[in-house]
């Protein structure tokens, strides 16, 4: 079954992330209670930010505020990669929001 952006699998939950100057993991939960969700094998993800740019790594190396991808402001990304290594951080002065969904089969 895919789903948007062709995204394979079924819903496996939904999160959002405050991005800051730490690099935080997909485990760090967002809210209490919230990890990530079992069975999770893919995601899309989108910078709620209008101008604040996020950095990303997934090579087990924590991002910087000048080093790794850029997910810019207002896009959205699937991403399939090893989401336990998946880590972010922003990259301007603003916190940014981030909003999760996760997939799975």
């Amino acid at each position: 079954m895919a789903g948007p952006f062709g995204v394979r699998g079924h819903p496996k939950g939904y999160a959002r992330y405050t991005v800051s100057t730490t690099a935080l993991t997909l485990s760090t939960a967002p809210t209490a209670g919230d990890t990530l969700p079992d069975g999770a094998v893919t995601m899309l993800i989108q910078n709620l930010d209008s101008t604040n740019d996020v950095r990303w790594r997934d090579d087990g190396t924590a991002p910087t505020a000048t080093e790794g991808m850029r997910l810019e402001a207002g896009a959205i990304m699937e991403y399939d990669g090893d989401l336990a290594a998946f880590q972010m951080i922003r990259e301007d002065a603003g916190d940014v929001s981030v909003v999760i969904s996760y997939y799975g089969i």
